[in-house]
């Protein structure tokens, strides 16, 4: 059980919130300073890229590709599979036409892509894919740019996934 309280006091003309922070593990206390009495809404916060990206086809990519992993890096992919990894996005088709579409486990997402992007027209922001052959297979590399990524503009993860012959 984590237990938040707080207390807010002006310092020197500067007004701090001190969070008191309890849960099983340690106890702590963070300090803020208040910057701005602006009151903000979500979508101050949200990162919308650009979608309006013509269609350029990439013969590659057309095809339905299997989800078989989730890592932090490019790098951090070796080729062996994680088992106790839950992979929430199944997998993506790619269709000749510029369409895509996405299957989670309980809905379907539709998407567009070109040559080197999938355009989430949902979340309206642009992910990369590219390719890596490791050990004689090759595997697409799709960016991952949901919750931490729109909200809170880190760096975006990202999903691995092998073509399959669906």
């Amino acid at each position: 059980i984590i237990y938040y309280n707080y207390t807010i006091k002006d310092i020197m003309n500067n007004s701090y919130m001190f969070i008191e922070v309890k849960n099983d593990e340690e106890d702590y206390i963070k300090v803020m300073k208040k910057v701005s009495s602006k009151h903000f809404k979500l979508s101050d916060f949200v990162i919308k890229e650009n979608i309006n990206i013509p269609f350029v086809s990439d013969e590659k990519i057309i095809g339905t590709w299997k989800t078989v992993g989730y890592v932090e890096n490019i790098e951090q992919f070796t080729g062996e599979k994680n088992p106790n990894q839950t992979l929430w996005l199944e997998k993506i088709v790619f269709n000749l036409d510029g369409t895509a579409y996405r299957k989670y486990f309980d809905t379907k997402w539709h998407d567009k892509w070109s040559k080197g992007v999938l355009l989430d027209l949902k979340k309206s922001v642009v992910s990369h894919y590219s390719f890596k052959t490791i050990s004689g297979v090759e595997y697409m590399f799709l960016e991952w740019k949901m919750g931490n990524y729109i909200y809170a503009g880190m760096p975006p993860t990202y999903y691995v996934f092998i073509k399959t012959n669906d």
